[in-house]
């Protein structure tokens, strides 16, 4: 299953948004890779535009899907020298940890 259909639009809620957030900012911040960095590669791997460094806060921040999250999330993982499915199964781990904190 595609992961974009868990968004179904940008603004849409979702109660795993948050760990698909949390998990690909971690990462970032671990391996010292500036917003700007990924954003860059958003724009190379799906074409699309607009996307800042401010639109992937809002991600990572787990207020809003981005247009594509399966770019998106890519883009991270070859930022940062990962797999992507690396960053969803690090999401998916955060919450379905049994003692999870709620999400900010």
């Amino acid at each position: 299953m595609p992961y974009a259909l868990l968004a179904m639009g940008r603004k849409t809620s979702s109660a795993f948004l948050p760990y698909v957030g949390r998990a690909v900012a971690q990462a970032r911040r671990d391996a010292h890779c500036p917003r700007v960095q990924v954003a860059a590669r958003v724009k190379r791997k799906s074409g699309v535009l607009g996307v800042s460094d401010s639109t992937l806060a809002r991600f990572e921040t787990g207020k809003v899907w981005p247009e594509n999250p399966d770019a998106v999330v890519s883009a991270y993982a070859d930022a940062l020298g990962l797999e992507p499915c690396e960053l969803w199964a690090r999401a998916l781990d955060g919450w379905k940890c049994p003692g999870r904190k709620t999400p900010n």
